[in-house]
């Protein structure tokens, strides 16, 4: 795929595919102007990176070396668009992030969660109407859980509460009582709590909405068409959602540098979990 000076290319971290002519799941975008592929370079776009030889081949090794140094052990950006009742964004709170992510990659990626998913808004006279997908309540829960976000501001002490919400609300709990159990659960000190319930049943957590309105509506390239919907980088893909499924080593094979803490953890437990099943399987 030539093409000549003043375009833009997407560069590939390893082997993750990224294409900015229309098949690009991901994400670290890389701008060069001037540019010209070599077309002797018959080398997929997503393994550019991956040795200096096909870099330099493809006219690309100062771009990979750039990209190379400047996200050398740096945390990966994760971005969530959900909505509170939402069987399947429920399912990669609760699993996925809690269970994987939470759990071994604290030190290599950065939380961001925006409650709003799927829900529409409309303005009339200056007043804005927000409806959602799984109706009122799920309303007021988007709007508790976006307040929690806002006054705890560190994610571990977030995140926890928001996974004790999502539990709560599997249970068919109302978001009051689900905020009750959930506070005294996770312990928070009483001015925030007062805080957030203020915040979750007033214009505050109206105008927090709306912000996660306008963060869901301008994510790009590509617009979410379903939740759960994941970002990395900033940068949303429709093929990118296909790591969902196992996600966490999905992130472990994207981060780039040495291996964290909590991969290794992981694979190891991965590879016992494993022998277990080969050695029941021979008994």
């Amino acid at each position: 795929l030539p093409f000549s000076s003043e375009k833009l290319i997407v560069l590939f971290n390893n082997n993750k595919m990224l294409n900015y002519f229309g098949f690009y799941p991901l994400f670290v975008v890389v701008v060069v102007y001037n540019f010209f592929i070599n077309e002797s370079c018959n080398i997929p776009p997503a393994l550019w990176c991956n040795s200096e030889n096909v870099a330099t081949e493809c006219s690309v090794l100062d771009a990979c070396l750039y990209y190379n140094t400047s996200q050398l052990d740096k945390k990966i950006k994760l971005t969530l668009l959900y909505e509170t009742l939402c069987p399947d964004c429920q399912e990669f709170i609760l699993n996925t992030l809690q269970r994987y992510v939470w759990k071994y990659g604290q030190d290599f990626v950065d939380f961001n969660l925006i409650p709003y998913g799927n829900a529409r808004r409309t303005q009339l006279n200056n007043t804005w109407t927000i409806q959602c997908q799984h109706g009122p309540v799920e309303c007021a829960l988007n709007k508790l859980h976006g307040c929690a976000i806002s006054k705890l501001v560190y994610v571990g002490k977030w995140f926890p509460l928001i996974v004790c919400l999502e539990e709560a609300a599997k249970l068919k709990m109302d978001p009051d009582a689900a905020f009750l159990l959930c506070s005294k659960k996770k312990k928070l000190d009483q001015t925030l709590s007062i805080a957030i319930y203020k915040c979750a049943n007033g214009v505050e957590g109206d105008l927090i909405q709306l912000q996660m309105a306008e963060i869901t509506e301008n994510v790009k390239p590509h617009p979410h068409y379903f939740v759960p919907w994941i970002l990395i980088s900033d940068l949303s893909t429709a093929q990118l959602q296909i790591y969902q499924n196992g996600f966490f080593n999905f992130l472990c094979d994207w981060h780039l540098g040495s291996v964290p803490k909590g991969c290794a953890e992981f694979t190891n437990l991965f590879k016992q979990r494993k022998n277990l099943q080969v050695y029941k399987d021979q008994k």
